[in-house]
């Protein structure tokens, strides 16, 4: 067989590459600090060699392989799909900054639970509410950013109902509108119910 640059033509058209013999790999060189280093990196490429051979050839020893770009992006779709669509209704206004800080923590706790529950969450209130968007304590503002939430619930799957600090009178009316418009309202708490 002829050999091209060490490999044969056959090795060559399926990208097959023989595997080089230690200390026999390319030699590289370069500057670092003013120093010349001179380095062997022959084994290194052997190994990267080797798992991308792995990753493209069936593994017929039922070893782990890794997965090919294709069937992770079939992955993450298929999970992708299988999320549901939440909008988060929880308590947002606070008599005082504390309790408003509160309720802020609550509705990250809030986001996080509905995520690890396999769902992606929307909660309007702690985005339109950021400062330089919506102004809660306008009215106009406030009935705007309501309205833009509710756009979204149209197209939510479920609405979660986190009633750990009561149901305020924003949340009522959230509901309300879920209900009017027939989507799933499940109601959740993080924390267990005081006696």
């Amino acid at each position: 067989m002829a050999r091209h640059r060490g490999r044969t033509r056959g090795q060559k058209r399926r990208g097959e590459y023989p595997p080089p013999k230690p200390g026999k790999g390319p030699v590289f060189r370069f500057v670092t600090n003013n120093q010349a280093y001179q380095s062997d990196f022959g084994d290194v490429f052997a190994s990267v060699r080797v798992y991308m051979a792995s990753a493209a050839a069936p593994c017929s020893t039922g070893a782990a392989r890794p997965y090919t770009e294709a069937e992770l992006n079939a992955r993450r779709d298929r999970r992708i799909k299988a999320m549901k669509l939440v909008v988060i209704e929880s308590p947002y206004r606070g008599d005082t900054s504390d309790e408003e800080w509160e309720h802020i923590e609550y509705m990250r706790e809030c986001l996080a639970d509905s995520i690890s529950r396999g769902e992606a969450p929307f909660a309007s209130h702690g985005l339109y509410t950021q400062p330089g968007v919506l102004n809660d304590t306008d009215m106009f503002d406030r009935e705007t950013g309501m309205a833009a939430g509710w756009a979204w619930m149209l197209k939510a799957d479920l609405v979660a109902v986190y009633q750990d600090f009561g149901i305020s009178p924003g949340m009522a009316r959230g509901i309300d509108f879920a209900k009017h418009h027939k989507k799933q309202v499940v109601y959740r708490r993080l924390r267990a119910p005081q006696s």
